[in-house]
């Protein structure tokens, strides 16, 4: 029943929220309510991670052309030694390089990934709503089949 549930650990904190607060007495609404407002929370945080790494992947390849700059105005300066043109060169095309590598093959990647898994995990959580407010009724849960039109 609930209070063995009670007893049992579970690690999700949204789930143990719901099920703590069908302990204590409360009904089905208020649990639907609960679970849907911690959904949001936790999809928010999700996305909220997920647009800061795809701001780096947008801003990326910008400080690499701002490192260019750098670099092209080190070498300006330097055109009366042969021997430190390399370097500033180098430095130019290295900021370049690097930006872009950062956005294209690390940041936007990872934002991806980010997203993706919070869709998933949205899926999934959405998918818990309805036992749980079972739960609160004290029912058993039925498994939905979807109707072949």
């Amino acid at each position: 029943g609930v209070v063995r549930l009670d007893r049992s650990v579970i690690d999700d904190p949204d789930i143990a929220a719901a099920v703590a607060a069908i302990v204590d007495g409360a009904g089905p609404e208020p649990v639907r309510a609960l679970v849907e407002e911690r959904q949001l929370l936790r999809a928010e945080a999700d996305l909220a991670a997920a647009d800061t790494i795809a701001a780096i992947a947008e801003t990326a390849p910008a400080i690499g052309m701002v490192g260019t700059l750098i670099g092209l105005v080190r070498l300006f300066t330097t055109m009366n030694d042969p021997n430190a043109i390399g370097g500033a060169m180098a430095v130019a095309l290295l900021t370049t390089l690097y930006g872009a590598v950062l956005a294209g093959l690390v940041a936007a990647p990872v934002a991806g990934r980010l997203r993706r898994i919070a869709r998933a995990d949205a899926v999934e959580r959405a998918r818990l709503v309805e036992p749980l407010v079972a739960l609160a009724r004290q029912e058993a849960p039925r498994l939905r089949t979807a109707v072949a039109a």
